[in-house]
């Protein structure tokens, strides 16, 4: 993100932080978008938390 920062564009953050009890769970992500713009996602967890971070970086023209 730091490195398009300066060229119009705007960010959408999503977290969501949940208790780890053994769970399965799944995320399924599909996008179509312009060749400019990016999607990443990070997935973390340990014994007592799971922790899911998608940032989306939209070029505002």
């Amino acid at each position: 993100m730091l490195e398009i920062q300066p060229h119009n564009f705007k960010y959408v953050v999503l977290v969501q932080i949940s208790e780890n009890r053994g769970q399965g769970g799944r995320a399924e992500m599909t996008s179509h978008w312009e060749d400019c713009d990016a999607c990443i996602s990070e997935i973390f967890w340990n014994d007592s938390l799971t922790c899911t971070c998608i940032a989306l970086a939209m070029r505002t023209s």
